[in-house]
């Protein structure tokens, strides 16, 4: 069959290839309903196409199209059910010189074709932006994809590859780089990194120029043979150079540090950048990369994000309560969403065995942090199979009679195991008051929670459902103690084909 591009040439060599599969429909009704696929393949043994009969009673249609490397440039899905209009999707994908995925785009019947992301990577293959839903017909240089899409998202990492922020949480543009390419502002940022400002001598050099339009291409200066960058702002350049690196009596790093934050902060005031969270970010950021612990400056690079989160490993923040992390487990969490001035953390602790034993909650409002404790987590305790046995949670209750609500404890959760297993057979919540998300205790007996023989639960009273599975180990059926049903249809092979409810 003919699809809506061109497939690769099609091969009469399919020795060892499956080009055909019937599969059985499990159906609750008993009804003997098959479906079938044909496999059609290119010279790589690569399927360029599919056709099945598909569980409505219709033909579905798959189309694949490859680069001469193997990766999948062209995908689309015809689909044909009786009595009702025909459908067509159809999906293309761009790739880069790394064989990364770089965009992706969609089309469904004849509408316009639509991009719904754009991914971006660093050197070393990591992913550092996602810009979603770009605007049809958008062809501009990269550095306006941000400007016309729902949303960028932005990722960073820290030297060890883990992941340090989506966005940042504070919902802040801290790029001020005007150089075309990313990659030549992280360039520069780097840069930054080998040198420590010094400005202690009798005869002090200088270390921030004013706007510098002879090095607009974005250059790095080099000063006493110590590279230190520039940061490019509002169409002009702050060369920041530094002499070497003599220690004197006196000069002490805290010294330095405080230095170049304030020679940084006289510098932004001359250009007219005043807002007093863009300095802050940046004057933070000049002493993190100062202090070598990043080795890279992040970039969060457009003005309307919805959400962002930050991650902290062997630093934290004290008032959160955090502990210091050097194998990769989170000491501490910060994140906000657009709709909020509040800036919210977690601040993790574990065990000997990197258990979490306690989460402590605590929000940030103009510059203050509060540990409110609301939404804490504590008194996690494990067995000697490492399983839960107790778990208090904090939240926010609500009175059944005026409506009002409050924080305070809402779960102080224990838990019982079958003897011999570790199948959790009884949770008890002994805490006086209900809130929003909170364990609800249906019922109090020994035996709450049962098991078959593949320990896959057929029985939970506390939420008063039965559950019944197939011969791979699939629900297929869940019952509610006032009657509901959810069935579930699946073919043979596993996948799921219907939810029927009564």
């Amino acid at each position: 069959f003919e699809g809506p591009f061109e497939v690769n040439e099609l091969t009469s060599n399919i020795t060892g290839l499956i080009t055909g599969r019937f599969t059985r429909v499990e159906n609750p009704d008993a009804t003997d309903q098959w479906l079938s696929t044909v496999s059609i393949y290119n010279d790589r043994a690569l399927p360029i196409q599919l056709i099945s009969h598909n569980y409505l009673g219709g033909i579905d249609i798959e189309n694949f199209r490859y680069d001469f490397i193997g990766n999948m440039t062209h995908k689309s899905l015809f689909r044909e059910v009786p009595g009702q209009p025909d459908l067509q999707f159809i999906s293309r994908y761009e790739f880069d010189g790394g064989e990364r995925v770089r965009a992706i785009y969609h089309q469904v019947n004849d509408n316009p074709e639509k991009q719904l992301v754009r991914y971006e990577y660093n050197e070393l293959g990591q992913m550092v932006e996602s810009q979603l839903g770009v605007a049809s017909g958008f062809d501009g240089p990269p550095s306006d994809v941000d400007q016309n899409s729902l949303q960028s998202v932005d990722y960073s990492y820290n030297i060890r590859g883990w992941s340090t922020h989506i966005n940042n949480a504070d919902l802040i543009n801290d790029r001020l780089f005007t150089a075309e390419s990313k990659a030549e502002k992280q360039q520069l940022a780097k840069a930054c990194t080998q040198s420590v400002i010094q400005k202690m001598k009798s005869q002090p050099v200088e270390l921030i120029a004013s706007l510098n339009n002879s090095i607009a291409s974005g250059t790095v200066q080099s000063i006493d043979s110590t590279p230190l960058g520039l940061l490019c702002l509002n169409g002009g350049n702050v060369s920041v150079q530094s002499s070497s690196l003599s220690q004197i009596e006196g000069n002490t790093a805290a010294a330095k540090f405080s230095c170049a934050e304030d020679l940084l902060v006289e510098d932004l005031l001359t250009l007219g950048i005043s807002n007093a969270n863009t300095i802050g970010s940046l004057v933070y950021q000049l002493i993190d990369l100062l202090m070598e612990q990043n080795g890279n400056l992040y970039f969060n690079d457009d003005d309307h994000d919805i959400w962002g989160m930050e991650l902290l490993y062997s630093d934290y923040t004290p008032v959160v309560n955090g502990s210091s992390s050097f194998d990769g487990t989170i000491a501490e969490t910060h994140w906000k969403d657009a709709n909020s001035e509040v800036k919210n953390a977690y601040g993790f602790m574990y065990d000997q065995h990197n258990r979490l034993i306690n989460a402590d909650f605590s929000n940030q409002t103009d510059g203050e942090w509060n540990a409110s404790g609301r939404y804490n987590v504590s008194n996690i305790e494990y067995d000697a199979n490492g399983n839960l046995q107790s778990i208090n949670r904090y939240g926010i209750h609500v009175d059944s009679n005026s409506g009002l609500t409050t924080p305070g404890m809402i779960d102080i959760l224990e838990l019982g195991y079958e003897s011999g297993t570790n199948q959790v057979s009884q949770v008890e919540d002994l805490a006086l008051l209900n809130g929003f998300y909170d364990f609800k205790n249906g019922i109090s007996e020994e035996a709450e929670y049962v098991y078959d023989v593949n320990a896959n639960l057929i029985e939970d009273l506390n939420k008063g459902i039965q559950l019944e599975y197939d011969h791979q180990n699939y629900v297929s059926k869940i019952i509610w103690d006032d009657g509901r049903t959810l069935d579930y249809v699946r073919a043979f092979d596993g996948r799921k084909l219907e939810k029927v409810v009564t």
